[in-house]
């Protein structure tokens, strides 16, 4: 199953044009129930570099969206026990604003650092540059591991088990 599951994977990023952002397949949309709005925004629009949504509650990556829920009064923000996998155009700019977003929580930068830092303090939030890939630990505990689209349409014909947009629960 899950060798057919890559196979599936490795044909509609080869071939599939209908998508604004190739390689950024299936996730359509994510339900998360979130902490603070500050620290939400901070995270998926400023870290990752998503789009707000024009209802100004969720979240795009193309034409993927996270739906970013407010918690009910006595509701804990919603960790996943998986990993998410995403693979983002440039992986080289996403390591420029999780590092700008890493100093910000350390005293540097300026204004909007200063903003992110506050957004982000007590948060969980670290990044790790695995080198072809990052992990990423948003604000509430949930793991990102990111790749760069661009190198995998390169490498389309050479992906390795297990693959990386199935492995799930893997951390």
């Amino acid at each position: 199953m899950a060798a057919e599951l890559a196979q599936l994977v490795q044909r509609a990023a080869r071939e599939d044009t209908s998508l604004e952002m190739p390689s950024i397949l299936w996730l359509e949309h994510l339900n998360l129930v979130c902490g603070r709005r500050e620290a939400t925004e901070a995270f998926y629009l400023h870290a990752l570099g998503c789009t707000l949504d024009t209802n100004r509650r969720d979240a795009n990556l193309g034409q993927q969206q996270f739906h970013l829920n407010a918690p009910q009064s006595d509701e804990a923000a919603l960790v996943l026990s998986g990993t998410i996998g995403l693979c983002v155009p440039g992986l080289a700019a996403l390591k420029r604003r999780l590092e700008y977003a890493a100093n910000a929580m350390v005293g540097g930068g300026g204004a909007a650092a200063q903003e992110m830092t506050e957004a982000l303090q007590d948060t969980q939030f670290a990044w790790e540059d695995c080198g072809e890939h990052v992990r990423v630990t948003g604000p509430w505990g949930n793991v990102f591991l990111i790749w760069d689209s661009e190198a995998m349409m390169e490498d389309v014909n050479h992906f390795v088990a297990p693959p990386r947009m199935v492995s799930m629960n893997e951390v």
